[in-house]
């Protein structure tokens, strides 16, 4: 069973994962799926090889010590280059008549099956 920060072993008591594609286990981890080319989270198609080169020099280091200041000059560059600007999480509000029947509000991607399922009452 799946539990934040970790599994409830056959023990119950919670273990904290350890696979490598665990954030806590690497933290450049999310930065490497989203600034590196070939991603599926690269949305912006960001292909700088500064980076690309730092992310794959952080990763191939066994001292933590080094690990950390490439980590963090890492993150002190991509700052300075802003590829992404991240804006404030929204709520979805929805309203509609009371003669629509069969709708609801839906924040995700599936807006068309919501409207192919809703019908007027008039």
């Amino acid at each position: 069973m799946r539990v934040a920060g970790g599994e409830r072993g056959s023990s119950g008591r919670t273990q904290r994962r350890t696979d490598p594609g665990n954030p806590e286990v690497c933290p450049v981890f999310d930065l490497h799926r989203i600034f590196t080319p070939g991603q599926p989270l690269n949305a912006g198609g960001v292909d700088d090889p500064k980076i690309t080169e730092m992310i794959r020099l952080q990763r191939r280091t066994f001292d933590v010590a080094k690990r950390r200041d490439i980590l963090w000059d890492l993150q002190r560059y991509i700052s300075q280059t802003t590829y992404y600007l991240y804006g404030p999480s929204v709520s979805a509000v929805a309203a509609w008549a009371p003669y629509v029947k069969n709708f609801g509000p839906n924040i995700g991607h599936d807006t068309g099956g919501r409207i192919m399922a809703a019908w007027l009452d008039k």
